[in-house]
């Protein structure tokens, strides 16, 4: 388990990339790819890929959530790494939530054979001060959202309570909220010059011991991905579902329903030969087994940019924002992904 004192030192890193997104030295690129017909003609050969993010919406983010993904392949072995800062803050009749999480996955990725790919990760979340709930008061300013009582409470709170089910979780900051292990495999059921269609299965695994948030979980997801590519396009779409364990509770109480769908879209442009927008679009079924608003779907937008280092390497920064519903989704998220391929780099 991290110590209180590397956690904190990682959150801190979190926060400052939320605050300003690392800039990145870069020669000048013609827009090439934009005339090309095949995105592999490209500088980096590598077709695009929806971004390695995981939900943000609060509870989904402590479960097992299906995530949108390709319908081909890993190219080669990938080693990737991905951190992301978020602000919670939930104010409705059942629940209030009022916290930062933050998260950290690493994982590898390889490919088995023509028909078959696997990924193993791991996955640890915890809350710490990110410092974003000035960022998200002023984005709420901007863009002319209301701050649901936000100016009410002090910042930097660490909070969770539901009269509903009579959970109170205070000051926890640094306590760990997820620590698990996810094992996913893929087949390649179709595939074509410009189309792939994958179906894919995860295995995960969580266990958390000493902490508000003690739980042991083994669940199971299935979804099937689509992907299209047309010169410097991409577009994904992902159908899932997860199997949770039985007579599992988060926070001990809140009860989880058996079996959850989601849902996912994705669209990738590549305006130059390394460099790419990515906007993609999350939809969750609600994840509790009652009438609150946790028990309705969560929707999230994602708007990201990446930076393909050749075919040796790829810089993903991302941030996620709810939208639909606002009383049982994080406000935003900021993330950032590296993606190292080594089959490249042994080359």
């Amino acid at each position: 388990m991290l110590s209180l004192k590397y956690r904190r030192c990682l959150s801190w890193g979190l926060s400052c990339f939320a605050f300003s997104i690392p800039s990145i030295s870069m020669a000048d690129e013609s827009s090439d790819c934009a005339e090309e017909q095949n995105p592999r003609g490209c500088e980096s050969s590598r077709l695009s890929s929806p971004f390695r993010t995981y939900p943000a919406s609060p509870l989904q983010a402590m479960t097992l959530t299906t995530q949108l993904r390709s319908g081909e392949l890993v190219d080669d072995a990938e080693l990737f790494f991905m951190a992301s800062a978020a602000s919670v803050w939930i104010q409705n009749r059942d629940f209030q939530f009022d916290y930062y999480q933050n998260q950290a996955v690493s994982g590898i990725a390889w490919r088995v054979n023509d028909d078959w790919s696997a990924e193993v990760k791991y996955q640890l979340a915890w809350s710490a001060n990110n410092h974003l709930d000035t960022l998200t008061i002023d984005f709420h300013d901007w863009v002319g959202i209301s701050q649901n009582g936000r100016l009410d409470k002090d910042k930097h709170q660490n909070n969770i309570d539901s009269p509903l089910y009579n959970v109170h979780i205070n000051n926890f900051e640094s306590e760990i909220m997820v620590s698990a292990i996810h094992g996913y495999v893929q087949w390649q059921a179709f595939r074509t010059a410009s189309q792939a269609l994958t179906i894919g299965a995860t295995l995960y695994y969580n266990k958390v011991n000493d902490s508000a948030f003690a739980n042991s979980s083994f669940e199971q997801g299935l979804q099937a991905n689509y992907s299209f590519f047309h010169g410097p396009h991409s577009l994904f779409t992902t159908v899932g579902g997860t199997l949770h364990s039985a007579d599992e509770h988060i926070f001990q109480d809140l009860p989880v329903k058996r079996f959850t769908g989601a849902w996912a879209f994705g669209y990738g442009y590549r305006f130059a030969a390394n460099h790419e927008l990515m906007l993609e679009y999350h939809g969750y079924e609600g994840l509790l087994e009652d009438d609150s608003e946790f028990s309705k779907s969560s929707q999230e937008v994602l708007l990201g940019y990446r930076y393909y280092l050749k075919d040796l390497a790829q810089i993903e920064a991302a941030a996620t924002e709810n939208i639909y519903n606002m009383g049982n989704s994080t406000d935003i998220l900021f993330s950032l992904g590296l993606r190292f391929f080594l089959g490249s780099i042994s080359n």
